[in-house]
């Protein structure tokens, strides 16, 4: 047996498990968070559940005429019903559906593998085709996708979506798009971007593919951040709740001297200036100056260009029009003591001060 159907296995029978225990009504309160965190930890999970609850389903709507009752006794022989002793339906249905959920996982476990390992020519799990939104220079739109979802992208920005009865999943090609989250414990949405992915229930987040980084940042709920490198196991990074960030480096920067993908995590955040290219404004807060240009040339075809590194790390604060490039020139040469040149061929290029 190979690992892929180990590990498939594995999850069939944890689901298994868990199905038998939630819907025998016996699971604590402390049983049900360790269910949501396991439920939560992988999109196969939550498939592999979901496939357990449709065979119960189905095993209902056949089932729903029988007394539960004598199934007790035909598959417990010992068990006899004592004349004249009153009945305990409850105790009995609650055995009733303990037994038919293990008949379900039977079914299951020699079915669902053979589904996953060798999937059936002519079958279509994808519920809507794979779709593609984008936007031009200057540019935020809204989108509404099947599942009730939305995604607002900021300019210059491009996500494809794919969903499947398992799970939603998205990735974002270039750009910035916050996520406004349906929630579907059943169905896992998840975002990738490069190796980074963010997997979550209902919530509403940011995230932004820089040139350098990538920043995640939640506003409501909570996200699991982690990684996969290609032929690789995914790995976690980051749990994040309301006002976190946590900022990831791509793929392509890593080398020997940078493996790890995570860069930092932060709390504390200013969300409003996170968040103001939704108004249509760019807000900075003690913002890299690096970051600010690129922010900038997302929006116009006017291009600012830092000469110097040693401007990168001038911090920026205030608010600017995206669309006013030369303003913002002007503004940052007042505020950062440096000089700017515009040039023919389409940019406005930023020196050091000249001593």
């Amino acid at each position: 047996m190979t690992d892929t159907e180990k590990n498939i296995n594995r999850i069939i029978d944890e689901a298994a498990e868990w199905f038998v225990l939630i819907e025998a009504r016996d699971a604590t309160d402390k049983d049900k968070a360790r269910f949501a965190e396991w439920l939560n930890a992988s999109p196969l999970h939550a498939r592999e559940y979901a496939e357990v609850s449709g065979l119960w389903d189905e095993a209902a709507l056949y089932g729903r005429e029988l007394d539960p009752a004598p199934a007790v006794v035909q598959l417990y022989p010992d068990r006899k019903a004592t004349p004249g002793t009153p009945k305990k339906p409850a105790s009995l249905w609650s055995e009733w559906r303990k037994l038919a959920a293990a008949l379900v996982v039977g079914i299951l476990v020699t079915t669902a593998a053979a589904y996953l390992l060798f999937p059936q020519q002519g079958t279509d799990i994808t519920i809507t085709a794979p779709q593609s939104f984008q936007t031009a220079k200057g540019e935020s739109r809204r989108f509404r996708l099947e599942d009730g979802s939305f995604v607002q992208l900021n300019t210059d920005s491009r996500i494809e979506v794919s969903f499947t009865d398992g799970f939603r999943e998205l990735t974002l090609k270039q750009g910035e798009a916050f996520f406004e989250v349906a929630p579907n414990p059943l169905r896992p949405f998840i975002v990738a971007v490069d190796t980074t992915r963010v997997q979550v229930v209902g919530t509403q987040f940011n995230v932004n593919k820089r040139l350098e980084k990538i920043e995640v940042t939640v506003l409501e709920g909570k996200v699991r951040v982690s990684e996969q490198p290609p032929q690789q196991s995914e790995k976690w990074i980051a749990d994040l709740t309301k006002g976190e960030q946590v900022v990831t480096r791509p793929m392509s920067l890593m080398n020997n001297t940078a493996m790890k993908s995570l860069i930092a995590k932060q709390d504390h955040l200013n969300l409003k200036a996170i968040l103001s290219w939704r108004d249509n404004k760019l807000t900075f807060d003690n913002r890299d100056l690096r970051d600010v240009v690129e922010d900038f040339n997302r929006y116009n075809d006017l291009v600012l260009v830092l000469a110097d590194p040693s401007l990168n790390r001038i911090k920026v604060s205030g608010t600017f029009n995206p669309n006013d490039p030369e303003s913002f020139a002007k503004s940052i040469e007042r505020i950062a003591h440096i000089r700017s040149q515009a040039t023919q061929d389409g940019r406005i290029v930023f020196y050091k001060e000249l001593e």
